[in-house]
């Protein structure tokens, strides 16, 4: 287990290739966030990792979509 008690932020985890690494991962002792843009299949991902009884954290984050995104001169 060679990523044991770390945690590793999957983006675009949803499906296809980032899917198949937020496995990797989890079998290799993270606990894996899966972030992606469309949330049902973000969750879905992380149920599966849970189910195949490695560690995926109970939440997920949410991507920011691309027309969300924001300069920095408008953060306070």
């Amino acid at each position: 287990m060679l990523l044991k008690d770390q945690v590793a932020i999957v983006t675009g985890g949803g499906g296809g290739i980032g899917e198949g690494i937020c496995f990797c991962l989890a079998r290799e002792g993270a606990q894996v966030a899966v972030s992606d843009l469309n949330e049902e299949l973000a969750r879905k991902v992380s149920i599966k990792v849970k189910e195949s009884g490695q560690k995926s954290l109970d939440g997920f984050v949410k991507s920011r979509h691309p027309g969300e995104s924001r300069g920095p001169e408008n953060y306070n």
